[in-house]
């Protein structure tokens, strides 16, 4: 299976460098923000033919030397008075409550916070979100969402800065104001760091707003401290090998964020505890946290750690014969890859997909799998392609077409070389021989085996 794995900040995240096209199943010490561009480089946007924001002329603070000064968790120059956004619109014209929610998720971005608070600011968004799709969506609720959005900000802010800080509520305030469109026909697709957002779930919508009506805690900066350094140390364990102090520690970690509204770190949780499982050889328990942490990135809105999940579940269970489940786990990450542009991406999922289609006995369904990942494999290792190559040469050798399978293995072998990675290489030639005796191509099979065997001398 081709190596998953995700590089921070995201996302070229299946980046491999090289070694087996198996995704590796693996965590990183991640964080969830990213260097923003600042405001005043940003393009202008459009929004429904709209032209929407560049640098905030509503609300901008005075000027203050600490701003320049303080750097936020992320290693960002904390300046949120440069990175306000504000819509322009004509007075006569209402502004979607989709543009607001837009133009307060990317101030919350260029700020540059942390994913604790990044989480928490969310929930809000997501409640004002999911109350806008109602038939009579309560204009106030949505406002003291956003209100309470805001305050989250401002508290961040404060604490960077070791002073109160009101500057994102006077600017929610300034935006609150203007003539705005609070309802909306379907729940807005919230966006993410470096890209657009993906279509989220009514249910991931109906779980975050839930989160705002049922009494939840919030974890202050303290606890918050605490937690990095429980889940530091369950790292720290697994790596030395110390497994079930790794557990006891993810045990404690789950119980000081229960109850908070951080789906974001809830997923770390979870996934490092299905690697400690599967470690442990508790093979049931590692795909039911694997499946967990699907679900908290999922509610996170971070549809590409969800796939990385999903397809670290997927893998163990093709590893312990559970094809049809691997099949149907591999069909939900393809799913989530669809929707990234990278084709390489997409290429890799295919290739799960073509290949327990094949042990499945599905030869068809495997050959159009594996097609289109080999063809959408040009931007990856080539120790990767070189492995895409030999299973669809296998898909062809099973359902006959020996000369397409040829071609297969003859460009599997030409980028096995090209790696460098000396078994491989051979691996490749066997097949590559193997598959020319049977099509009768006596002369260039032994040419092939002799280039075999000197690899072997």
């Amino acid at each position: 299976m081709l190596s998953r794995v995700y590089t921070p900040p995201y996302r070229s995240y299946r980046n491999n460098a090289g070694g087996n096209a198996r995704r590796a199943d693996q965590d990183t010490q991640d964080s969830d923000n990213t260097l923003p561009t600042p405001a005043a480089q940003q393009p202008q946007q459009t929004l429904q033919g709209k032209t929407t924001f560049i640098t905030s002329p509503l609300a901008t603070p005075q000027a203050d030397p600490q701003w320049n000064a303080t750097q936020g968790t992320s290693g960002n120059t904390l300046n949120p008075a440069s990175n306000l956004q504000s819509l322009k619109y004509s007075p006569d014209e209402k502004v979607p409550l989709n543009a607001v929610l837009t133009d307060f998720h990317s101030t919350m971005q260029a700020i540059g916070i942390d994913e604790y608070t990044q989480s928490e600011v969310n929930v809000y968004l997501q409640a004002a979100n999911l109350q806008s799709t109602k038939s009579n969506p309560d204009v106030n609720y949505i406002k003291g969402s956003i209100k309470t959005a805001a305050d989250t900000l401002d508290s961040y802010i404060g604490t960077a800065l070791g002073k109160p800080s009101t500057v994102v509520n006077d600017w929610a305030s300034a935006l609150l104001q203007q003539n705005i469109e609070f309802k909306n026909q379907k729940p807005f697709q919230m966006p993410q760091t470096k890209s657009s957002g993906n279509e989220t779930s009514g249910e991931s919508l109906t779980a975050l707003g839930s989160a705002v009506v049922a009494p939840f805690k919030i974890l202050n900066p303290d606890q918050k401290k605490q937690l990095r350094s429980t889940i530091a140390a369950a790292q720290t364990a697994q790596s030395q090998g110390d497994l079930d102090s790794a557990q006891n520690l993810l045990t404690q970690a789950h119980s000081q964020i229960a109850d908070s509204p951080y789906p974001a770190i809830q997923g770390k949780v979870y996934r490092l505890q299905g690697q400690v499982y599967k470690q442990q050889g508790q093979f049931d328990n590692a795909i039911e946290s694997y499946q967990s942490a699907a679900d908290s990135f999922s509610k996170a809105q971070l549809p590409q750690k969800q796939a990385d999940s999903l397809h670290a579940k997927a893998s163990l269970q093709e590893d312990r014969g559970q094809l049809q489940s691997a099949l149907a786990t591999y069909q939900q990450v393809h799913a989530l890859d669809a929707q990234q542009t990278d084709q390489s991406i997409q290429s890799r999922s295919l290739h799960d997909l073509g290949r327990v289609s094949l042990q499945l006995g599905d030869t068809q369904s495997a050959i159009t799998h594996l097609q289109t990942a080999a063809e959408q494999s040009g931007t990856l290792p080539a120790d990767v392609r070189s492995e895409m190559y030999t299973t669809l040469g296998q898909a062809y050798r099973r359902s006959g077409q020996t000369r397409d399978a040829i071609t297969a293995f003859n460009t599997a072998a030409r980028s096995a070389r090209e790696s460098g990675n000396t078994r491989l290489y051979a691996g490749s030639l066997q097949q590559y021989a193997s598959v020319l005796l049977e099509g009768g191509q006596s002369v260039r099979a032994v040419k092939a085996l002799e280039a075999f065997q000197k690899l072997n001398a």
